[in-house]
């Protein structure tokens, strides 16, 4: 069987399933306050958001290193010499790269294939359970890769955030576009376009930010999966949800919390909608 690798970026509404899957999660690092945690190992989201309100510090995602991404290629070839590594955009970290040059030792000894998802969080989630599922059906690696890089194009996400100084502080976007978001009050509408954050307006309330979040779910036609993901904004996510209802009846809309690497982008206030569009 296929094995499948990601990278802890990854968000998943039942982790469990992956897990029984066989999929390995990598962990990335958040780097704040001097000191460097694991994530979901030695840091979780509630104690990143409390370090964040103790501290002026802006916390940062890297990548596990290189030798350490060689040990987890060296225990996958144990349960299989086929191998598929999913990860977070190389536009928010370089965990892709990284991963790259850690296969390198094991040239020969398996097949390891290496996608930039283009995402993180839930929408790289979706990914890697496809995934998973297919390596468990007996899917060949092939059909497996080709199943996932189609997948890319049809997974979109877009944010509202409150302060654009977290993406610019993990070198996401420039000095000239943070100050956009500098605006006492004002919320940032950001889209993730080929694996990076884009600034696109501004709204100043929360109702606005709701129904601008709605129109873009609105213009879909074939959505499979939707969800809401939020910190700081509870009521606007319950006010979006409600919206979204109208759309699909039947679909189930969670309303997810972010994980550690997904705050060091977007800050303790933001609020992110997800859709998963059917080919």
């Amino acid at each position: 069987m296929v094995k499948i690798i990601t990278d802890s970026g990854a968000l998943f509404e039942d982790e469990a399933e992956v897990r029984k899957l066989g999929v390995t999660i990598v962990p990335l690092r958040i780097s704040i306050n001097g000191k460097v945690y694991r994530e979901k190992v030695d840091i979780n989201t509630e104690d990143l958001l409390e370090r964040m309100a103790q501290s002026k510090d802006i916390p940062t995602s890297l990548p596990p290193t290189r030798e350490f991404m060689e040990k987890v290629y060296h225990r996958a070839i144990r349960e299989s010499e086929e191998i598929i590594g999913i990860y977070t955009s190389s536009w928010l970290n370089p965990v892709t790269s990284v991963a790259r040059e850690a296969s390198i030792p094991f040239l020969g000894r398996a097949r390891i294939t290496i996608i930039d998802s283009e995402a993180t969080s839930l929408g790289l989630g979706i990914m890697v359970r496809e995934a998973a599922r297919a390596a468990a059906r007996g899917e060949t690696l092939e059909n497996i890769v080709r199943l996932v890089r189609g997948m890319i194009p049809y997974v979109y996400v877009v944010s509202f955030v409150e302060n654009l100084k977290y993406l610019h502080r993990n070198r996401i976007i420039s000095a000239s576009q943070a100050i956009l978001g500098t605006m006492l009050g004002i919320k940032v509408f950001l889209t993730l376009e080929n694996g990076r954050f884009i600034p696109l307006e501004k709204v100043q309330t929360e109702e606005q930010m709701a129904e601008k979040l709605f129109e873009f779910a609105a213009e879909f036609v074939n959505i499979e999966k939707l969800a809401v993901l939020q910190c700081g904004f509870r009521d606007a996510a319950k006010m979006l949800v409600e919206k979204l209802r109208t759309l699909s009846e039947g679909l189930e809309i969670p309303i997810l919390s972010y994980n550690p690497s997904m705050l060091c982008y977007l800050g303790p206030k933001a609020i992110t909608l997800v859709v998963y569009e059917g080919e």
